[in-house]
């Protein structure tokens, strides 16, 4: 029997669109050039949807960490950050606006607003934080934090409202402190628009206004103090009023403003006069960033273009603007910009109408590229049941359930349902919950010993919900699922394993044992929620991360003619206490010295930086994952640690060794325990052994296999053990593929292949069993498998130091010199993924094309049109087959020895094309020790389908080129593949301006 082989069914059906970006902030002002990087540093980014998502920067890897989750009819038109005094606390916060007269403080240990705050006026269209006394922002009258109080060293807020006014809100108190102060007085009885905020001194407010002024504002005294008018717009029929849609202050004080006729304008910080105008667009500009020095203006807008203006130096033209260089990065409007520069570091992230975030290099633009990241979440939003062919999908409110059909026993076709417009799948269930909140987590099973079903479970910040999803009827001429709610036990009784203290550290306090003695499940809302392999267990964290577990239970009713199944879960749940850690920011003082790096002794300044801190941010729980016979449960925090806890008779107790796994020191990407089949029936828990030293009852069931978010570094954990396996130690991150480890994105999630020699197949040919042992690792835009039946090559010294330094025109910021950006873009000089079949029937994929993706914007300031294909998302043509942009497609690999095939399905036909040959059998071929492909579109999803433990064979026709061959058995796995073009993505119409049409018509592609 020949052995099996992997099939991908690439799939482009998910219809998710991600939200445009509405807003940008870092969590730290620009700081000297000998100051370390803060590790709290975060990137806050706005969504239209009302999400807001937190971003690491840590070390170049740019971490989606968490979302805090917004909900119906909400919008996040406005993002900033306070350091509270150390009297306070010094913890960041984060405050948002969205088209309402509120102002929201978010929890970011829950991801739920902390409080609202009415200013007692119209909607809110901007918001600004108060600058640091001490914080590196310019301001004459920036006090030393020696001789400042509290009230003075304390961040206020002010927001525009709708009808003219500025209102000032207290953050004075600590977290959970926001305060209405007062009103500024309006300069006039027009009620025009607050469009743009910055602060000029830490008592002086700039204010662009929706009526051709600019006006200028003391907090102390509450009245304008000056006011500078831009004139109506002559170009527009009836002179319309100009809209200053951004304003920024340089470090001399001077101002700078973007308005809608595309102007820039320079306004003299002391005469509040017009000093320069520069037509820097063709339309509005909407975002404005000025670098530390006070020398660069970045600007950007509807236009798209991105231009730099840089003040003239030691010329007759001393002090003067001018343009010096303009790219468009973004294909559609650019609404938000946000600059960061601290040490050697120094960039922009920019966004807009077309959901990308894009990092810019600011200092170094001449000599940097910029660098893409992804639309698409880094945590997959797709899961799936592999046994039933359901792909289950969510995003905002909605949940969509889709059936993958079988193909049949040929590599020519695909069954496609009779009567149906889309050919290999179908969509079988749509949800749409009531609430207004959006989908934190959902998870699928299938109801367990009876074939009732699945269970589905829907969490948002504020409630859980499961639902029973029925088969359809008999007579039913539609596969459709039939929908119906699970209803909880009024109240669970909570049983708590061990102490459950709250973290070292921590603001929380441990006296709420009354509360956790009777909680509502439903109620409780859920950052993140899974089911166990055996349909038995709902883990279920909660927004402050703590673990519960509760039992399903189904039960069979026979009501006379027919049988229905009752589900609930049982009423006694088990409350996880994880270690208690430290507080990173507890571990060593925050108050540095200007150019003292963290943690180094030194004499106290009264010029000292504190960087703040998140509290117990780090430490929420961002991945979980059982084992694969439901007995072992593992969860990590954003900074790496990981916690077990084993199934014993009386319950869930954590695992004993679990305190000597390490400490990664960074998020992990994914984690995903190696998967066993069983001889015979378990038992329920593991009973053998002491409570220190339980094993696993079968080998390897406790191998769990980690992948961190830095230099996709892989890590096989023996849990039970307590540190790493055989394997992990004789293959440590220095052997792993050099391409690999420089890659640019961060990875998302790891699937196993596992055939364990007892169940595998005989081979006709040889007799002997075959066994398989390998990891499929995947992010947006690459795809690896490693085989861990062998050892990896040692590394190459000079490969890695020709990757690390080869450097086309077009590399992306920072490489080499900077470390903001330390690895090679992912498509930039990789293998290409031409890996023949071999004898295991492995799978044979290869890309022809040499059509790169192209930059995801286009300059026509700029003549380098090279190719920019770091985690771009247009500009590659479609490869054979691939002509349908929403069909289910195959990548079938023909395990053939002498060739190999690959077919890719579209519409419901395939497209063969011929690979080159392979290897011949014989004894001294070994299979390849890894495997990669870099030219995915981006994948949200890469998921098993089908029965990949039942091991059932199905006939498959030899290849064309051997003719007369007899068919054989051929065990079939199956892979979803799960992509999300950006071009598939309908956006609104885009501006094309004067200049860009004329270039397009010289290039005759204008239409």
């Amino acid at each position: 029997m020949r052995p099996s082989t992997l099939y991908l069914h690439r799939s482009r059906f998910v219809d998710f669109t991600p939200p445009s970006i509405t807003a940008l902030a870092f969590s730290h002002p620009p700081l000297p050039s000998g100051a370390p990087i803060p590790a709290s540093l975060r990137l806050a980014i706005g969504r239209s949807n009302g999400d807001i998502e937190i971003w690491n920067p840590l070390k170049g890897s740019w971490i989606h960490e968490s979302t805090l989750k917004g909900g119906k009819d909400r919008s996040i038109e406005g993002l900033a950050w306070t350091q509270d005094t150390a009297s306070d606390g010094a913890q960041l916060r984060l405050f948002s606006i969205g088209y309402s007269s509120v102002v929201t403080e978010w929890d970011l240990e829950t991801g739920r607003p902390r409080k609202h705050v009415d200013c007692n006026g119209g909607v809110i269209w901007s918001i600004s934080a108060q600058p640091r006394a001490i914080s590196g922002v310019h301001g004459k009258d920036t006090q030393p934090a020696s001789t400042a109080s509290d009230e003075e060293l304390g961040q206020a807020l002010v927001v525009g409202l709708d009808d003219g006014s500025v209102a000032l809100l207290s953050t004075d108190g600590g977290p959970g402190y926001l305060e209405y102060s007062k009103t500024l007085m309006r300069s006039s009885s027009k009620k025009a628009r607050v469009l743009s905020l910055a602060w000029q001194t830490r008592h002086t407010v700039i204010a662009g206004m929706a009526d051709s002024t600019i006006r200028v504002w003391d907090t102390r005294s509450g009245r304008v103090v000056s006011s500078m008018s831009l004139g109506r717009d002559t170009k527009s029929s009836g002179g319309r009023e100009v809209l200053v849609w951004a304003v920024k202050v340089l470090k001399n004080g001077d101002i700078v403003s973007g308005d809608s006729r595309g102007e820039v304008l320079f306004w003299d910080g002391k005469t509040y006069s017009l000093r320069q105008r520069i037509q820097a667009h063709e339309a509005d500009v909407l975002t404005l960033e000025v670098n530390r020095a006070g020398d660069m203006v970045v600007s950007s807008g509807v236009d798209r273009r991105t231009v730099y203006l840089g003040a003239q130096k030691g010329t007759k033209q001393q002090g003067r603007w001018a343009e010096i260089f303009g790219r468009r990065y973004h294909t559609h409007d650019v609404r938000a910009m946000a600059a960061w520069e601290g040490g050697n570091k120094s960039f922009i992230v920019s966004g807009g109408v077309d959901m990308t975030p894009i990092i810019i290099p600011f200092q170094n633009f001449s000599k940097e590229s910029h660098r893409v990241l992804q639309a698409i979440p880094q945590k997959p939003i797709i899961t799936g049941v592999p046994g039933s062919r359901l792909l289950v999908s969510w995003f905002d409110r909605e949940v969509k359930i889709w059936k993958i059909d079988e193909f049949e026993n040929t590599n020519t076709k695909i069954q496609v349902q009779p009567g149906s417009t889309d050919p290999g799948r179908k969509l079988v269930s749509r949800l749409v919950l009531g609430d207004d909140e959006n989908i934190t987590s959902a998870h699928i099973t299938p109801i367990p010993n009876f074939k009732g079903g699945y269970i589905l479970a829907v969490a948002t910040n504020a409630r859980i919900k499961l639902f029973h999803l029925r088969p359809p009827k008999a007579n039913s001429l539609f596969y459709s699922l039939r929908v119906s709610k699970v209803h909880f036990p009024k109240s669970f009784i909570v049983r708590k394993n061990i102490s459950t203290d709250t973290q070292e550290g921590s603001d929380e306090e441990s006296d709420d044992d009354d509360e956790d003695s009777n909680v509502d499940i439903a109620e409780l809302g859920a950052r993140l929620i899974q089911f166990s392999p055996d349909g038995k267990w709902l883990v279920v964290v909660s927004p402050e991360s703590k673990i519960y577990l509760a039992a399903i239970e189904v039960n069979k009713i026979d009501t006379g003619s027919r049988s229905k199944i009752s589900i609930t879960l049982n009423p006694a749940v088990s409350l996880m206490g994880r270690i208690p850690r430290t507080l990173p920011h507890t571990q060593s003082s925050k108050q540095l010295s200007l150019g003292q790096a963290p943690g180094t002794p030194g004499i106290k300044s009264k010029n000292t930086l504190d960087f703040g801190h998140l509290a117990s941010y780090p430490l929420c729980i961002s991945r979980v994952a059982f084992s694969s016979t439901s007995r072992i449960l593992a969860v990590t925090d954003l900074s790496g640690h990981i916690d077990t806890f084993i199934l014993r008779p009386s319950g869930w107790i954590p695992n004993a060794v679990g305190g000597m796994l390490p400490k990664l020191g960074v998020p992990i990407a994914a984690m995903e325990f190696r998967p066993v089949r069983p001889k015979e029936q378990l038992p329920q828990a593991i009973t053998s052994g002491n409570p220190g030293d339980e094993q696993p009852q079968i080998d390897g069931e406790d191998r769990l296999m980690v992948l961190t978010s830095i230099s996709q570094d892989l890590f096989q954990f023996d849990v039970l053990k307590g540190k790493l396996s055989e394997w992990s130690r004789q293959n440590p991150a220095k052997k792993f593929p050099t391409a690999f480890r420089l890659l640019s994105e961060t990875g998302c999630g790891l699937v196993w292949e596992v055939e364990e020699e007892y169940s595998a197949v005989s081979s006709v040919e040889t007799g002997k069993t075959v066994s398989k042992e390998r990891i499929w690792v995947w992010g947006s835009t690459w795809m690896y498998m490693f085989d861990l039946l062998q050892n990896l090559p040692e590394p190459s010294v000079k490969g890695l130091a020709d990757a690390q330094h080869k450097r086309k025109r077009a590399g992306f910021a920072g490489a080499p010199k900077s470390t903001m950006f330390p690895r090679v873009a992912q498509n930039s000089r990789l293998p290409k993924s031409a890996v023949s079949a071999d004898s295991d029937g492995d799978l044979a994929m290869q890309d022809n094309d040499n059509d790169n993706a192209n930059s995801s914007g286009d300059d026509d300031d700029d003549d380098d049109d090279e190719n920019m294909r770091w985690g771009n998302f247009s500009g590659r043509q479609i490869e054979a087959g691939d002509s349908s942009s929403d069909g289910l497609k195959f990548a079938v690999a023909g395990n053939d020895a002498s060739s190999g095939t690959a077919a890719a399905a579209a519409n419901g036909e395939h497209s063969l094309a011929k690979f080159p040959s392979g290897k011949k059998k014989n004894k001294s071929y070994s299979p390849p020790k890894y495997w990669c492909n870099t030219h995915y579109k981006p994948m949200m999803a890469f998921l098993p389908i089908g029965e990949w433990n039942s091991f059932t064979t199905r006939n498959v026709d030899a290849d064309a080129s051997e003719v007369g061959r007899p068919r054989e058995p051929h065990r079939v796995k199956e892979v979803v593949v799960v992509e999300r073009p950006m071009w598939d993505i309908e956006l609104p119409p885009r501006f094309f301006g004067k200049k860009e049409r004329v270039n397009a018509l010289k290039s005759g592609v204008w239409a």
